[in-house]
């Protein structure tokens, strides 16, 4: 447990935030002192037509806007340290059970995937709300996706990324907590990625743009002999010109809206990925992955965030002046619009191609920061070992999201014996047990640390089928549904993807003897696939197997014990087959028979 570590962080960072709220105080109090000593020196001035009070209103401006930049510099450094209390005391609750302060990602279930609604990686209390420590939408999109689908040629690469992520705390959450002052989402992504993808008009007329300078040139020019000259006929010129720009922006306000309206209040987002991109960039990473992302963030010499700071300050220049009169004035003195929409699609053109690498360094520095955590708050769990046979090999594993002090460990192997039969009593511990198995070997094939004291894993897909429901909508019945299940499955090997297959009571929906039959029949085909896994099941004579296939068949069960007429559970996997089972006693006990 880390808990002192975030409580000694969260009295640090205490600390530095009252220091920073006294500044923020002594900073208010001198900039109103600057704001009435500007304006008693305007005062004084109409009064005495002083040359030193036109001095002392200068002085006291100029520290008024520094005070305000110094203000702006200590809300930024209030609000980090906020969320970096924040942070620590949500970890400590986590560490304590209550997980409440994170997305459940209920969002991202399917009820189709071969194995995250049976393993419950996505909903309430689940792997998903366990680890995920994102700041950004595009990082939780990809830690879902790490979930759903592993890329086996990264699991070295992951796991040297996460282990030195894991020792650099202050970084770490640095990166979250400033990614935490903006909230963002995948819409605001698919406007930015479509703008990228769509046309540039104005690229491909440049008349506009010497319009752009042109028109302005005028209407100064016919101002300026207008004040030399005082002839009526030049301000009559110059306000043709203006309202021409007008008219010249009216035109083209279709044209202008459709990049606006695509990146509609997108500067302050794209701010918030140049600074996390910066953090990226500053750091010393010796990992590839993290490296090769370092390299990536430079494009013709210039650095990412410089560029996305760039296309955050133009968007948030247009934002300032794309409403009412300040739209009317700024275009019709300067054609402000046209000129902005030129710097868009230039900053396109040099660096839009690049803008989906970026996207995805913050996205996957994001995911696997979640997992560094994860690390970090588990030192008692291992790196697994990835192999090149079809075997997994487990020592002392545990359900990685059950407490230390009630988490009960187990060993395994699928080494000479490469398929499992399962038995035990109810509540005897064979579900947990599958689950257990399988959520190791997702975060192992992630590059994750795993619950365990040493993990040996070929990365195998994984499928699974515990949870079946029936569909009225679909008129499906439960038993129809679980053949759908189980042909998915079949498929999956067929098409020669090694697989890890986890069944949980299959059969369920029909009489024992067709179950028996169906049970065994399956059996043998997953056999004749070569398949690797298991299945738990309370069909002793199924257990009759091993005999016909004593080299690749094992039994496994969980045992239960009568003690003072009380069922006692160890939940510790023995070899054999279970003959003590629980339904009867309990229906006794609780005067059901």
């Amino acid at each position: 447990m880390n808990t002192k570590v975030y409580a000694e962080r969260i009295i640090d960072y205490t600390a530095l935030l009252k220091a920073e709220s006294t500044k923020n105080t002594t900073i208010g109090t001198l900039r109103l002192l600057a704001a009435l000593t500007a304006g008693l020196a305007i005062y004084f001035y109409f009064q005495y037509d002083n040359l030193y009070t036109i001095l002392l209103i200068l002085v006291s401006l100029a520290a008024f806007f520094l005070l305000i930049k110094k203000h702006n510099t200590i809300k930024k450094k209030i609000q980090l340290y906020r969320g970096l209390i924040d942070l620590n005391e949500q970890e400590i609750e986590a560490l304590h059970g209550n997980l409440s302060s994170f997305p459940t990602g209920i969002e991202y279930v399917e009820t189709e995937h071969p194995y995250t609604h049976d393993l419950d990686v996505f909903g309430t209390k689940s792997l998903f709300q366990h680890i995920n420590r994102t700041c950004t939408a595009i990082g939780r999109n990809k830690l879902a996706l790490l979930f759903k689908a592993q890329d086996q040629q990264a699991i070295f690469k992951n796991q040297e990324s996460i282990k030195e992520l894991s020792t650099k705390i202050d970084w770490r959450q640095h990166f979250t907590a400033k990614g935490n002052l903006i909230k963002d989402d995948k819409d605001s992504i698919i406007d930015i990625r479509q703008w990228i993808a769509g046309g540039s008009y104005f690229q491909d007329h440049t008349i506009y743009k010497k319009l752009g300078y042109l028109l302005p040139a005028l209407l100064y020019l016919f101002a300026a002999t207008y004040l030399i000259t005082d002839q009526n006929s030049y301000y009559q010129l110059a306000s043709v010109t203006f309202f021409a720009n007008l008219l010249v922006f009216g035109l083209l306000l279709k044209h202008i809206k459709k990049d606006y309206e695509q990146l509609s209040d997108s500067s302050k987002k794209l701010l918030l990925y140049s600074q996390l991109i910066a953090d990226i960039e500053e750091e010393k990473f010796s990992s590839e992955k993290m490296q090769c992302f370092q390299k990536t963030l430079y494009t013709s010499n210039t650095k990412a965030s410089k560029a996305l700071k760039e296309l955050s300050v133009i968007l948030f220049r247009i934002e300032s002046m794309n409403y009412g009169l300040a739209a009317i004035f700024s275009n019709g003195l300067f054609l402000y619009n046209i000129h902005s929409i030129y710097a868009l699609e230039e900053w396109k053109q040099r660096y839009g191609t690049s803008l989906e690498s970026w996207l995805h360094i913050i996205s996957e520095t994001d995911a696997l920061n979640s997992l560094a955590n994860l690390a970090f708050n588990n030192p008692s769990f291992t790196y697994p070992i990835p192999s090149i046979s079809d075997q997994l090999i487990a020592e002392e594993m545990g359900h990685p999201l059950i407490n230390e002090s009630q988490r009960v460990c187990n060993s395994i192997a699928f080494t000479d014996h490469k398929f499992v039969i399962l038995t035990g009593s109810n509540m005897s511990g064979k579900s947990t047990f599958l689950r257990t198995l399988g959520l190791n070997l997702i975060l192992a094939k992630m590059g994750a640390p795993v619950c365990a004291q040493q993990f040996i894993f070929y990365p195998f897909e994984i499928f699974l089928s515990m949870r079946i429901n029936d569909s009225l909508q679909n008129n499906e019945s439960f038993f129809f549904a679980e053949l759908k299940r189980l042909k998915q499955l079949i498929e999956q090997l067929s098409a020669q993807q090694k697989t890890f297959i986890m069944l949980d009571e299959i059969l369920r929906g029909t009489n024992s003897n067709d179950k028996y039959v169906g049970t065994v029949g399956l059996i043998k085909k997953l056999l004749a696939q070569h398949a690797v896994g298991i299945i738990a099941t309370h069909d002793l004579s199924v257990t009759q197997l091993t005999n016909e296939y004593p080299n690749y068949l094992a039994n496994k069960c969980f045992e239960v014990e009568i003690k003072t007429d009380e069922l006692y559970f160890d939940y510790k996997l023995k070899p054999g087959v279970c003959e003590k089972m629980s339904a009867s006693f309990l229906m006794k006990k609780l005067d059901i028979i």
